[in-house]
């Protein structure tokens, strides 16, 4: 065998080494993250409609461990949604091409959920309604909530 073919099969795979670092370099960096933050809308819709018997009934006369629950929940949402968020290098860059929300409606999104996760106990539904509005307008999503009107399955408080 010449050393040319050695070299050349040789090439040939380095360049495919580094192809394949390269693609995991961008896969980890760059589309994970992202991917992870459209997950975690998704968490928010569940959040914001599972919760929403607690968050657009407040003012109850008693603390629950449910209730209570559903405070946590909606405030651990609003902070893993700012950690998917700086776990995503030149998120700037990605909200202005429309791969990702623009860090004001993130922003504006966070500052919405911490105000239902606060306004449980104590709260105006109206206030809380305008809140749930800001997070679905801000994050883009698709969603229905029946103007508030109170399903079969939603329990009594």
């Amino acid at each position: 065998m010449s050393t040319g073919v050695i070299l050349g099969g040789l090439g040939t795979i380095l360049g495919g080494l580094a192809l394949l670092v390269l693609g995991q370099i961008i896969i980890r960096s760059f589309i994970d993250p992202i991917y992870e933050l459209r997950k975690m809308r998704g968490d928010i819709v569940d959040g914001l409609l599972f919760y929403s018997p607690f968050y657009m009934n407040p003012n109850h006369p008693h603390k629950t461990p449910e209730i209570d629950g559903a405070g946590d929940a909606l405030r651990s949402l609003a902070a893993r949604l700012d950690a998917r968020r700086y776990a995503i290098p030149h998120y700037n860059f990605f909200g202005l091409i429309g791969a990702v929300p623009m860090n004001t409606s993130i922003d504006e999104a966070r500052a919405a959920l911490f105000n239902l996760s606060s306004s449980i106990y104590v709260g105006d539904r109206t206030q809380n309604e305008t809140s749930r509005k800001k997070i679905v307008k801000a994050l883009n999503l698709r969603i229905s909530f029946d103007n508030g009107k109170k399903r079969s399955h939603e329990p009594d408080f």
